[in-house]
């Protein structure tokens, strides 16, 4: 994204042109007709207020900057799960490490995140694919990924890794940490058969 320009500076006060004040507005979608018309009808309040221009360049140049964060950290992430369904794994894991690298708190992170948690465990890589899981709740607690990430966990150390205690410990975390999510239901009743096939 091309840099705001510095203003001019005219005896001390800060200055901007019509094109100038259009600039960011552009960037984001917003005609310079529109921009015009509305500089225009306050014209009065803006030449006794040049800081107000200066302030509404910066917050549209943010806005703007936000808005293409977010589309290329989706795009990151929409290709990686494209990928990973082609079980193109480490293509797909590519892509998911470019949103937590370069997006770590945009709102696609915890997913890229359990998405490589997925990839490893697909790969049969069981333990780095716990560790990648465990980032997702370690990192993100309030996403909407950290509940199934704990119950991926347990199923990991229960089913593929043979270590009852282990997915215990992962069941009961989801149930403490999250009792109303639709995993921990579930957990529950992992929680309650495992222990009793570890008292036989």
């Amino acid at each position: 994204m091309s840099p705001v320009r510095s203003p001019r500076q005219s005896r001390g006060t800060p200055h901007l042109s019509i094109s100038e004040r259009g600039f960011a507005a552009k960037r984001c979608g917003i005609t310079s007709n529109g921009v015009k018309r509305n500089l225009s009808q306050r014209d009065h309040f803006v030449k006794s207020s040049p800081t107000v221009i200066i302030l509404l360049v910066l917050v549209l140049s943010v806005s703007c900057g936000k808005r293409e964060k977010v589309s290329t950290a989706k795009k990151y992430f929409d290709r990686g799960a494209e990928y990973f369904k082609e079980k193109s794994f480490a293509l797909g894991a590519l892509e998911f490490q470019k949103v937590l690298e370069k997006h770590p708190k945009s709102k696609w992170a915890d997913n890229a995140q359990f998405g490589l948690g997925l990839i490893y465990e697909e790969l049969g890589d069981y333990q780095k694919a716990v560790e990648e899981l465990g980032k997702v709740v370690t990192n993100y607690p309030k996403g909407d990924k950290a509940s199934n990430a704990l119950f991926g966990m347990g199923e990991i150390y229960e089913r593929r890794l043979k270590n009852n205690s282990q997915a215990i410990d992962a069941y009961q975390k989801l149930v403490d940490d999250y009792p109303g999510s639709r995993w921990a239901p579930m957990a529950r009743e992992r929680i309650e058969r495992l222990r009793k096939e570890g008292k036989r």
